[in-house]
């Protein structure tokens, strides 16, 4: 028994100093403005940290936008350079991070 006392302060304070990384699942897109060539990206996390969104036109993203403001409520903005084309997105706080999503900009054409 004198072992497993010994041992469990130094396995508790091991415990308590890891972080673990938390899955971003609530997300969603707004727009700024009335033009459709930007996109905002928001989302929410429980502790500050900054903002990042990852993107591009195929899984492996390549671009990325970033805001270095302390929040939990993240917004940041995108640009759509190709019009009509799918665009699949990531977003980062910190060590949080979310599963790729996909959406599809909007059409050549105009819409009434």
């Amino acid at each position: 028994m004198k072992i497993v006392s010994l041992l469990f302060p130094i396995l508790w304070s091991s415990l308590t100093t890891l972080s673990f990384a938390a899955p971003i699942e609530t997300i969603w897109l707004t727009h700024a403005t009335n033009l459709p060539d930007k996109i905002v990206v928001n989302w929410q996390t429980d502790a500050p940290g900054n903002s990042a969104v990852e993107f591009g036109n195929s899984r492996e993203l390549g671009k990325t936008m970033l805001s270095a403001e302390m929040t939990t409520l993240h917004h940041v903005e995108i640009p759509l350079a190709l019009r009509g084309q799918p665009y699949y997105y990531r977003v980062r706080s910190g060590d949080d991070v979310s599963e790729i999503f996909s959406f599809k900009g909007t059409p050549n054409r105009h819409r009434r």
